[in-house]
């Protein structure tokens, strides 16, 4: 008996493995392709949106797996892996969807005689003139997330029915409660709710500027500790132009840049990298960095200078 369950959890395990192995190279494969893609002239605005698609995607599939969803959380990571598969922690989170689905024993209720089924009634439609009503009201109120919920339901149930004024009233509803998640900090879910707005109406200068904020930040937060050198590039491009802008960390965009400086100098001194190392250790220094650096510029204009690079 013990041998039939070890022999059993080992195949299971096996079969574990092998769909871990395929999955994981189907992103891959579609990695490459994406890239043969970006060759033929994808350009850099494309390459941008693709991954704050791919930052939406990784933490809606962590609400799923979260939620054990697994299901739906693997398809949420099989996107992003596609897209990049260095993403951080993307295989680790995908092995532990696949576990979610194919490790857990699917188990089946036997039939019990004594109870008697019960017939559902079809549920009625909702009346289209009091769904609007009541998503003009809690737009009204300012009560977001119902008025979206009561606005996707109208458009579900009656797609005919006034769809201008749904349209303006999901971009309101959409629009604001983006707004006010940045202004929580939840940069993802507001760059998914204004992308969406963007959807139904122009997004106006704040609007436009907060979705390019958020994604810049999520894009430079993916590669930190990962890729010293993208992680500047991208807080770089925003710097200057929203430096107290920040996450629910509560680090801003110019200690964000410092940190992510001073690292990417500390890791060009470890290549002899020394006259760069020494021109990133001066901005680090510019953008608030402790009198400390200032002996490490020191250090690296020295050694710039003996070794000549």
């Amino acid at each position: 008996m013990n041998s039939a369950s070890s022999s059993g959890k080992w195949l299971l395990g096996l079969s574990i493995f092998v769909l871990i192995l395929i999955a994981v190279g189907s992103g891959i494969a579609g990695f490459q392709a994406n890239l043969q893609v970006e060759d033929s002239g994808q350009t850099a605005q494309d390459m941008m949106a693709a991954m704050v698609a791919a930052q939406e995607q990784f933490v809606l599939g962590n609400q799923a797996l979260d939620a054990e969803r697994y299901m739906d959380a693997k398809m949420h990571f099989e996107y992003v892996l596609k897209i990049d598969p260095a993403f951080p922690d993307i295989e680790k989170k995908l092995v532990a969807a696949l576990i979610g689905i194919y490790a857990e024993p699917t188990q089946t209720p036997a039939p019990d005689p004594q109870v008697t089924p019960t017939i559902t009634p079809t549920p009625e439609i909702p009346n289209e003139a009091e769904l609007l009503y009541q998503a003009q009201d809690l737009v009204k109120n300012r009560e977001w997330s119902l008025a979206i919920e009561t606005l996707q339901a109208l458009r579900a149930f009656h797609p005919e029915h006034q769809p201008a004024e749904v349209d303006g009233l999901l971009f309101t509803a959409l629009y604001n409660r983006g707004m006010a998640y940045i202004g929580e900090g939840d940069l993802a879910g507001g760059v998914y709710d204004l992308e969406r707005a963007a959807r139904f109406g122009v997004l106006d200068v704040e609007g436009q500027n907060s979705l390019e904020w958020a994604s810049f930040y999520l894009t430079g937060v993916s590669y930190w500790g990962i890729d010293w050198r993208k992680a500047v590039y991208y807080f770089s491009l925003i710097v200057d132009e929203a430096p107290g802008f920040q996450d629910a960390s509560g680090a801003t965009v110019q200690e964000r840049y410092r940190d992510a400086v001073q690292q990417y100098a500390e890791s060009l001194t470890e290549k002899a990298e020394w006259c760069e190392a020494e021109r990133y250790f001066r901005i680090a220094l510019e953008y608030g960095g402790e009198a400390s650096l200032e002996a490490k510029v020191k250090d690296a204009a020295e050694m710039c200078e003996e070794k000549g690079g």
